[in-house]
């Protein structure tokens, strides 16, 4: 004879199992925070795929929800395969994971972004814009806030790295679009724009691969509207890897005044501009200062 309680002792254990399987399968709400990818110190990504982490009031702790976006399978607490045996079971290798993780950060994790058709959608933008509202020095704050935002979806293109050493820095640039205070108060970067009746043609900047830096800035003067050409040389050197200084110690202006630091003291610099370099390409320098203004420079002729 066998006792009836240990006749119903696998309904018993049949049941228990079922009331851990619905614990540990409990449907979670939205309420939790969602964990992005980030950049920490240094430039390391974190975190590549997108990461939600909510709480559960039947377990007590925050069981993960994740996404394996390389096969498509979403990993529910309790039970849910991993990402890697979902990866198995339909035979995608771990090296194509890996690949497919890594070009997912490039597009949404917080790297530069790498699609060439979408980057020349956001420059051909900025350069509509630019050719509208010219050089930035008559434009309404609108427009150039408009400029602003439009240098910044190109910038998020930017993939060179320790810009401030590479070969493409080096050259001669031309003044396209700025928003800086100063240059739209003077109309230019010697003052002399700002004068009745004179005119701004062009301003170019030459950085060569020794240290040097020449300005040259092209206005028409009155009365006759004649052009003038100011130069202000100096150096520019390297601060940071994606940072450069431009230190100018030399300054003629409209060949009619001539003079150096020397002149006034060695300590003295006539201009002096330290800028980021956010975007840089073979055709196309975006700086921008500490006070988020930004210097839109087209290549004229390499060095």
């Amino acid at each position: 004879r066998v006792c009836p309680l240990v006749m119903q002792l696998p309904l018993f254990l049949l049941l228990s199992a079922c009331i851990v399987c619905h614990a540990g399968s409990f449907s979670v709400g939205k309420t939790g925070s969602q964990l992005q990818a980030f950049a920490a110190p240094g430039g390391t990504r974190i975190g590549s795929f997108l990461t939600a982490l909510h709480n559960s009031p039947a377990l007590g702790r925050p069981p993960p929800l994740c996404q394996a976006d390389g096969v498509g399978a979403r990993m529910r607490a309790g039970g849910m395969l991993s990402g890697l045996s979902m990866a198995a079971k339909k035979k995608v290798s771990k090296k194509k994971l890996a690949q497919q993780e890594q070009a997912q950060m490039g597009e949404g994790g917080g790297g530069p972004k790498t699609s060439k058709r979408e980057e020349k959608r956001a420059l051909d933008a900025m350069w509509e814009e630019i050719e509208r509202v010219g050089v930035g020095f008559d434009c309404s704050a609108e427009d150039a806030k408009k400029v602003n935002e439009l240098c910044r979806s190109v910038e998020e293109y930017m993939s060179i790295t320790n810009s401030a050493r590479s070969s493409r820095l080096w050259g001669k640039w031309k003044l396209c679009f700025t928003d800086s205070p100063a240059m739209l108060k003077n109309k230019g970067v010697t003052g002399l724009g700002s004068i009745p009746f004179s005119g701004f043609v062009e301003l170019t900047q030459t950085l060569r691969s020794n240290g040097t830096a020449v300005t040259e800035e092209v206005l028409t003067v009155p009365p006759f509207g004649k052009e003038s050409r100011s130069f202000l040389r100096g150096q520019v050197l390297q601060v940071a890897p994606e940072v450069i200084e431009q230190t100018y110690v030399e300054v003629s202006l409209g060949g009619v005044f001539n003079s150096n630091s020397g002149d006034v003291g060695g300590e003295v610099f006539f201009s002096k501009a330290v800028l980021a370099i956010a975007y840089l390409s073979e055709q196309l320098r975006i700086c921008r200062t500490r006070s988020d203004h930004v210097f839109v420079f087209e290549r004229e002729a390499y060095e």
